[in-house]
């Protein structure tokens, strides 16, 4: 499933406001817990605005 911008802010804000835990948050947006660890970690190197863009294409 691919998650929208909305998906990973509410990921976040669920993980860093509201104190939920991993295996929660993953299962209720249907990811692995992993992947959820992933977006956590990039927000908190990044800043949120990192995963408002998608990846960018190169055109040859």
């Amino acid at each position: 499933m691919k998650l929208t911008y909305e998906d990973k802010l509410e990921i976040y804000r669920l993980w860093k406001q509201e104190g939920w835990i991993l295996p929660i948050i993953a299962k209720k947006f249907n990811i692995t817990k992993s992947h959820a660890a992933y977006i956590f970690n990039l927000i908190d190197k990044h800043g949120i605005e990192i995963v408002k863009h998608g990846k960018k294409k190169i055109i040859f």
